[in-house]
């Protein structure tokens, strides 16, 4: 389980943001007495359900976009 401060780390965004999704039932979370939880797995769930699609729709690797990266700077003389 993550609380407030470990999860803004986690997603690099401020606790404020938090908890504001917090009180708008954006994000998976569990009360436990006065204090907030979050699930791991449900967090890294909720993280993949956010991904926002390729304008052709394909799913890219990191491994093809960094061939492709590695493949035009071959060409255009970066190094």
């Amino acid at each position: 389980m993550l609380n407030i401060e470990q999860l803004a780390d986690k997603l690099q965004v401020s606790t404020r943001t938090i908890y504001s999704w917090v009180e708008k039932r954006i994000i998976p979370h569990y009360k436990i007495g006065q204090g907030i939880r979050f699930d791991r797995q449900e967090i890294e769930e909720w993280i993949k359900s956010k991904k926002v699609p390729t304008k052709d729709g394909s799913v890219e690797t990191l491994e093809s976009l960094e061939e492709e990266s590695v493949s035009t700077d071959e060409g255009s003389g970066v190094h």
